[in-house]
């Protein structure tokens, strides 16, 4: 099937490899080619949307537990400057 599982997590994948792209070729150049603002804009999009559909793949109980947790950290490691800027 089209939207079958594995179609939606290829896709997701795809997604967020086109994502990861983009991100590395902000961060790693300012060269031309460099992609403008909206290109990151679409990726964030197009991964937030796929995201969206493999959250009914999971048990909501079980991701809202791992998100709880990453997000615990990440406050630590505000509250500890580990991260200099964001």
């Amino acid at each position: 099937a089209k939207n079958g599982t594995e179609y939606n997590m290829r896709k997701a994948a795809e997604e967020c490899a086109e994502l990861a792209t983009i991100l590395l070729q902000i961060t790693n150049k300012k060269i031309d080619g460099a992609p403008e603002q909206q290109a990151l804009i679409d990726e964030i999009g197009d991964v937030a949307i796929r995201l969206e559909i493999l959250k009914k793949l999971v048990p909501e109980d079980k991701l809202q537990e791992r998100i709880d947790k990453k997000l615990k950290k990440y406050l630590t490691y505000i509250e500890e400057q580990t991260y200099s800027k964001f």
